[in-house]
Order: structure tokens, then sequence, then C-alpha cells
């Protein structure tokens, strides 16, 4: 992790090692090069025939403005090295794996992609930015989410299917119930022309089945981050993050003052719309939790020793134990998509009895 750090500290120009600054200075340029009007590289490899360095996410290692994330450069020390984590490496470079990672196509593509017979799985999704709205006092956050479709051919390739269209997440709760109504008729319409072009019916796998399976979960994790401020996400059955209805909407806890009377509620939420640390709901709305506890086991970090008990995960060691904690932290887990995965754990235990049952 300190080699990531140091070349890191190079891309930023914070530090000067040598011929490394050269060198990533090179690597940058590279990667700019290959974006033209599209994506860019999906991984950038140095290596001199001895020790490796495989840069996972360039569009984060070197994106313009960005401080690059150390985790997400890979550093393979010598052959010993390469040959006892050849499997971790080869799974990020070889062709069936960057050719899951296809740019998003729309129905009428389809066809030429993949054929009926070849379809096995598939799921609905999102896609989802977080930015922020400057007002005159506050910053306030805001998410937009565009309905996808994940399918699966028998070879194992994923590919991402997409309308266009995206709906931002309003500020005002009345207007929910509107906003559920527009994705579920996008995702209705979205699946119905995936089912016409391929002429046969497309039925969603649900999420439980797809993070019980260690294969296609490695593929398509519950969320991944696509940029900065970009994710995709991975539900099953469901057609949200969100869920329509709140579990538990006369729980103490979605107010801070409740919370804080009883001592339990998190310092670090300050029960309003926040940009950072970023929470979409705030006080008083049922899908708003300030409980400490939960918060606590939301970001708890994963690593080798307690990965085993916090089943499949999208993170890896460092990241926190919330699937979605990336764009959300003050979400109740009651009304989160991905609840019931975490509570099927052995390791997550949170206060709230309607959700244990």
């Amino acid at each position: 992790m300190q080699i990531a750090k140091a070349i890191c500290a190079c891309i930023m120009g914070e530090a000067q090692h040598g011929e490394w600054t050269n060198w990533v200075r090179t690597l940058r340029d590279y990667y700019h090069s290959t974006k033209g009007d599209g994506d860019g590289a999906l991984r950038v490899i140095i290596t001199n025939g001895e020790w490796l360095i495989l840069f996972a996410a360039p569009w984060d290692s070197f994106g313009l403005d960005v401080r690059p994330d150390p985790m997400n450069i890979l550093i393979f020390r010598d052959w010993q090295d390469i040959e006892s984590r050849c499997g971790e490496l080869f799974g990020l470079i070889e062709y069936s794996c960057l050719s899951k990672e296809v740019p998003e196509i729309y129905p009428a593509e389809l066809p030429f992609k993949v054929s009926s017979e070849n379809v096995d799985k598939a799921m609905y999704g999102l896609k989802l930015s977080f930015s922020t709205e400057n007002r005159p006092y506050s910053v306030l956050p805001r998410i937009a989410v565009a309905p996808i479709i994940h399918l699966r051919s028998s070879a194992g390739n994923w590919i991402r299917i997409t309308s266009g269209r995206d709906e931002s997440l309003p500020f005002n709760l009345e207007d929910f119930n509107g906003h559920f109504e527009k994705i579920d008729s996008e995702f209705d319409n979205l699946i119905g022309r995936v089912s016409d072009f391929l002429g046969t019916e497309i039925i969603p796998t649900p999420l439980s089945e797809h993070y019980s399976s260690t294969s296609n979960f490695s593929q398509i994790p519950g969320v991944k981050e696509l940029t900065r401020d970009t994710y995709q996400l991975a539900l099953g059955e469901r057609t949200h993050y969100l869920k329509p209805a709140p579990g538990n909407p006369d729980c103490q806890h979605h107010e801070l003052d409740n919370s804080r009377t009883n001592t339990v509620f998190s310092e670090s939420e300050f029960g309003r719309r926040s940009a950072a640390p970023r929470s979409y709901f705030m006080s008083r709305e049922p899908y708003f939790c300030v409980h400490r506890d939960v918060f606590d086991f939301k970001r708890a970090p994963l690593d080798e020793a307690n990965q085993s008990r916090c089943g499949s995960r999208s993170g890896g060691n460092g990241y926190p134990f919330c699937e979605i904690f990336a764009f959300e932290t003050g979400l109740c887990c009651m009304t989160c998509a991905y609840g019931e995965i975490c509570m099927s754990t052995e390791i997550f235990n949170p206060p709230c009895p309607s959700l244990k049952d």
C-alpha cells in the first residue's frame, strides 16, 4: 500500500521520485490518448519484466483534478508475487473479463450482441450519479438514476442495456411515489423492448440469488464505481435501491432529537441533507437513520479477518461494510434494497426488531 500511495503522490505532483515521476506522467498521457470520444482504456499496466503494476481503474488514477485511490493500484513486486497472485492478475486483464465491461447499448443493438437462445440471466439495475447543487448558504446533494438491464449470455459475458433516460430523486417526500412510478414505467418499457428484440420473455433474477453466486457476483457486484461519483447498481428483481414504502415509519431514530435524547445518535450525521458526509435524506424523514450503532456498522471496514463473516460484498479490503456508503451514509437499512442481503450475513446485527424478523 505504501508504494501505491507513493505513486498517487507522484500523479498528484506532490512528490518527486526520480524516473518514476516521468513514467507516471507518460502513463497518464497514454491513458488520456486512449479516450478519444470514448471511455479510455479499462486497465493500464507498467512493468520492467520483473515487477508489475496494474492500474485497475485508470479513470480514477489518471482523472483530472481528482485524488486517486491507492486501492485501485495493484503492486506485484516480483515474479514470485505474480505467480502466487496470478488468478487476481489475469482475472482483471483477460478478454472475457474486459469484454464484460462493454459500453451500454440500446435495445435495438441487442441482437447484434447475443441471440435469444444464448441469454442466461437478467437483472434490473441502475446507473446512479451523485452531484451537488451549490446554493447561497448551503450545498445540497443531488442523485439521478437511469434504469439499466444487466443481461448475461451463456458464454459468461454481461451486457448493459439502457434507454438513455434518467430521473432525479425529488426532495419532497410526497413526490417519491411519482418518482417510483416513473422508474417502474421506464423498466416496463425497457424490458418489453428487450424481450421484443430477442423474441423471448426476460425474467429478472432475484437479488439474493445473484449475491449467492460467487462467479456472477464477482463479475457484476451489487454496487460498482464506474467513475468518481458514478455507480452501477445490480438490483436483481428490484427496480430501485430505495423501497417504495419505508419499513418502520414510527422508529424514533428517524429523528435526530429523539435519537440524541436516547444517547444513541451518530455525531457524524447532522440531520439535514448533506453533501459531506453524503446523506440525501434528513431528520424526521422515514428514509433517514441516525442511530449510532447502525452508522458504525455501515462504515466498519472490511478486512481479511472479517470478510468471511460479511458475505458477498462489493468492496474489497478497507471498504465499508455498507454497499451504498459511497453515495449514501444516512439511509435507514429497512428502506434499502440491499437490507435483507446485509441482514443475512453473520456479522450484521442492527437494533431493528422488524428488520431481524
